[in-house]
Parts: structure tokens; sequence; C-alpha cells
């Protein structure tokens, strides 16, 4: 009797461990979803670069945009878009978009702290070890919402210099 109760546990204990790492709850090293954008947010303070260009993805409901941000001081100063975009809206409408749903770095790490203590239903989000770059974060705020998820991808990191745009 005491072995079978034991081993329930035992399968009780993993099933919550898998589930929780499985909705972003906990992260495969153990750290909450909190203390892991803690610890990126102390390592974009100390190593991410004043001056940069990168490439934000945000996907959300049906709305999909690549632009590259080129940032200074912790301020987009440059938006550009790919080649060969066709957005529906004239660029100057797009640039609007991207500027009032687009942050910089550091800007972006903040807003997850805001959408963590919302207690979304879940949030997954991987960093750059090296810099705390949030490379890939996927929210979906309420469970009985539809279309209120969204990913956002932060890719090619360019450290800039203080002549180059």
């Amino acid at each position: 009797m005491r072995r079978a109760a034991v081993a329930r546990a035992a399968v009780l204990t993993l099933a919550v461990a898998v589930t929780s790492t499985g909705c972003g709850i906990l992260a495969p090293d153990g750290d909450d979803a909190l203390t892991r954008l803690e610890r990126a947010e102390a390592l974009w303070a100390a190593r991410g670069p004043e001056r940069y260009a990168v490439t934000v993805t945000r996907s959300c409901e049906c709305l999909w945009v690549e632009p590259r941000l080129t940032v200074q001081d912790g301020e987009i100063v440059a938006v550009d878009f790919p080649s060969g975009t066709d957005p529906i809206y004239p660029e100057s409408e797009w640039r609007h978009i991207v500027l009032a749903t687009h942050y910089p770095v550091g800007g972006f790490l903040a807003y997850l702290r805001q959408v963590l203590a919302g207690d979304p239903y879940s949030f997954s989000a991987e960093y750059d070890p090296a810099n705390g770059l949030p490379v890939v974060v996927s929210v979906d705020h309420r469970r009985e919402v539809a279309d209120d998820e969204w990913v956002v991808r932060y890719t090619d990191l360019e450290p800039l210099t203080a002549g180059s745009s």
C-alpha cells in the first residue's frame, strides 16, 4: 500500500513539473518566468549595446511585420522595412503602427514585466544567455479570449558604432 502511494506521488509530481514547464510557468532550468526575465534585464543592462539595429518579428491575429529598428540610447531612431514588403497600408502608416507596437529591447523587457503582472494564461520566453536579448516570446493573455495571443522575435542584433546607421 505504501509503495503505491509513493508511486502515485512521484507520478503526480512529475506530471505537475512537465505541465508547468510546457506552459511556461517554469523554465527547463527550474526558474519561474519572472526570475528569467529579471536575469535577462540584468544581462541586457550590463551587456546590451547603446546603439544597435535589430529585426523584430511580431505576429498577432493577422498582422505580421518584420521591421528593422535602429536604436540609440533606448529610443527608436529609424525604422526600415525589408525589401519586397508589400504592406496593405502606405509605409508612413506602417511606420506609425510599428512605432506604436514595437519596442527597443529594454522597453520590451519592461513591457514583459507588465504582461507577467497581468497573470497571462500562458507565457513562454527564451532569452539569449550572452546578453538577455528576447529571442522569442509567446503570450496568450486569457484562455477564454480568441486571438489575444502574440509572438515576438528579436533577431539579427547588430551593435552599431556612432558613425554607422
